[in-house]
């Protein structure tokens, strides 16, 4: 399976950097289901996921649940009002059990003033994100379903730091339905995708995990 940048910000800050970063927090769980700051509100306090995993959310037309991103351990949600002082534009929802460090708007500004180098990461974090964004959206217009499930799968795997030295990469924790709403399909067109990519022998399947076989023949997809 192909290697990309991990854009994680804790991945790329220095050992000092993440722990001053952790040391201007206040350690919070949550549980399965909860919400960490919800779309339009006013909040603009940072999370920096330590454990477990979150989707970030938006609501689309009547409704529909669009998932933006599914974020992990040394991932950060929620920065990005703290930045601009807008309300927030998407909701973060915990899908499994999270351990998390908070840290208020003032601190974290703070903490970014006293370290120009995370600043700068911060920045590579966001492009990163905004690239990844744009690719999805023509993957959406130009792409058949099964081809932007494979993707979705690769990425999800890349991002997995339990996947590290692992010969068999697992995807962990997200729902048909979740897959669904990534990539912009129904969630009968996935489970039909995830149905073809088992008997092609590219992958197995079990409730929330996806292990993923043959990574090749997934990227191959991609290009299809």
């Amino acid at each position: 399976m192909s290697t990309a940048p991990d854009l994680r910000l804790a991945a790329m800050l220095q050992p000092e950097e993440r722990a001053a970063l952790h040391a201007a927090g206040i350690p919070i769980r949550y549980d399965v289901g909860a919400t960490l700051f919800s779309e339009g509100e006013q909040t603009d306090h940072v999370v920096l996921i330590k454990a477990g995993r979150v989707k970030v959310v938006s609501a689309g037309h009547g409704g529909q649940e669009v998932i933006l991103g599914i974020r992990g351990p040394g991932d950060m949600v929620g920065e990005m009002s703290p930045i601009d002082g807008a309300s927030r534009s998407a909701t973060a929802v915990a899908i499994t059990p999270v351990e998390a460090s908070v840290v208020r708007a003032g601190d974290f500004k703070a903490f970014l003033l006293g370290h120009p180098h995370v600043q700068w990461l911060l920045l590579v974090q966001m492009a990163g994100r905004l690239r990844d964004a744009d690719r999805r959206r023509v993957d959406i217009v130009t792409t058949g379903v099964a081809s932007r499930v494979a993707r979705c799968l690769l990425d999800l795997a890349r991002a997995d730091v339990d996947n590290v030295g692992r010969p068999t990469p697992l995807v962990s924790d997200v729902s048909q339905q979740e897959i669904a709403a990534l990539v912009g399909a129904s969630r009968e067109a996935v489970s039909k995708a995830l149905q073809g990519f088992r008997l092609g022998g590219l992958i197995e399947l079990a409730r929330r995990h996806v292990a993923i076989i043959d990574p090749e023949g997934l990227e191959a997809l991609t290009r299809s």
